[in-house]
């Protein structure tokens, strides 16, 4: 979005914990918190031959939501949590609005991130990679519920710090390999049952 002339920071790499002893660093700074289910992030890590311990990934990730609440209570003009691989992935023109309606006020999506959306996200011309930014979004929705394997999921799961971090999104605990590989039973606790379109996409 060229036309916005805030700057940004994305807090995906950049813990909150930096700005956590004060209001953020300059007025027209506006925070995006990208968060996701730790699960996925770890699947995805151990793909790319990252070697990520629950632990490591999950303690530092449940101190930031807390950092994030307090920091949202504050500040609530200033920051907005947004989840890549959920709101992002299924919904991008609706949750890119309400992004450019954060960062600068206005409701409108600019044409070129409508193209951009259409062109990546929406892509059925690419191969599927995961370092590329060509693919088809909405099948990056809990799309690590049929790549983990039983030994992560349950040390994932079996984490003090995950656990919380994973009841916090408001999403199930499995406990199993074939329950999570069930796409009958819906990621979110608060869901009565999965999109048609998700037993589409995921049943074998």
């Amino acid at each position: 979005m060229r036309e916005c002339a805030l700057p940004r920071l994305s807090s995906e790499a950049v813990p909150l914990s930096r700005i956590s002893s004060g209001a953020p660093p300059h007025k027209r700074v506006k925070v995006i918190h990208l968060t996701r289910d730790p699960r996925g992030s770890i699947t995805s890590m151990q793909g790319l031959f990252l070697d990520w311990k629950p632990s490591l990934k999950c303690g530092p990730l449940w101190e930031d939501m807390q950092v994030y609440d307090r920091l949202v209570q504050k500040y609530p003009e200033r920051l907005i949590n947004v989840h890549p691989r959920g709101q992002l992935s299924l919904h991008p023109t609706k949750t890119m609005a309400k992004l450019t309606r954060f960062l600068t006020g206005r409701p409108d999506v600019s044409a070129g991130t409508h193209r951009y959306i259409k062109r990546h996200m929406n892509s059925t011309r690419y191969r599927e990679d995961p370092l590329s930014t060509f693919n088809t979004s909405k099948n990056k929705y809990q799309s690590w519920r049929w790549q983990i394997n039983g030994r992560l999921l349950s040390q994932i799961e079996n984490e003090p710090s995950c656990r919380k971090v994973i009841e916090r999104y408001g999403h199930n605990l499995f406990g199993s390999l074939d329950r999570v590989t069930d796409p009958r039973i819906p990621l979110r606790t608060s869901d009565e049952g999965p999109r048609e379109e998700v037993l589409q996409m995921y049943s074998h």
